[in-house]
């Protein structure tokens, strides 16, 4: 593996960002079944698809839509380079009152889009792309780091429990208005990344 780097920015780096690839095959994915109603647990089963699908966010909300949506001027936006290749990025966001999922927090930073080029994945570059969002939420203060993903994406969430992540909430119903993910769910991993102040 070549050397990499990551190198910060902003909004103006969102075209290049935008470039990256962030869609995956969806060929399974994790059944959550409330075991009596609820208050016996849930139980998690990976379920193989048998017709795997592409799912790419990027046709739902793609970063060049971000600042019309928000206000991200305290959104840290980072590419990774491989050598030369753009290889990743990751966007963070924080301190932004619209983003709900940030909880009107600004103990708390949200690992908003992490995306490595298909040709670059299972390299380990997405681990130096997550710890880069650690510390640059740790750097604002933030005791939390907090991700958002859906129980058809696997990877991701062995990913983010394999980064230390926690699964703390699940919401079934998440995306009943979103046709091009309606029936997903909804998992919210936290962090925690440092002291409170």
């Amino acid at each position: 593996m070549q050397e990499t780097n990551i190198l910060s920015g902003g909004k103006e780096i969102l075209g290049l960002y935008e470039t990256i690839p962030i869609s995956f095959t969806v060929d399974a994915l994790l059944r959550v079944t409330p075991e009596e109603g609820g208050l016996g647990g849930l139980r998690f089963i990976e379920e193989r698809l048998r017709k795997p699908y592409q799912k790419d966010y990027d046709e739902m909300e793609s970063p060049s839509d971000w600042p019309r949506l928000f206000d991200i001027s305290n959104w840290e936006v980072a590419l990774l380079y491989a050598g030369e290749e753009l290889a990743g990025g990751v966007t963070v966001a924080w301190n932004t009152d619209e983003v709900h999922l940030l909880e009107k927090r600004h103990d708390l930073a949200l690992v908003w889009d992490i995306r490595v080029v298909p040709a670059f994945r299972q390299k380990g570059l997405g681990k130096k792309l997550f710890h880069h969002a650690e510390c640059w939420a740790r750097e604002k203060g933030c005791c939390l780091l907090k991700v958002e993903t859906q129980n058809t994406n696997v990877r991701a969430c062995r990913f983010y429990a394999a980064m230390g992540c926690r699964l703390e909430g699940l919401n079934f119903h998440a995306y009943d208005r979103e046709i091009k993910v309606k029936g997903d769910v909804q998992f919210l991993w936290y962090k925690e990344i440092g002291a409170r102040r």
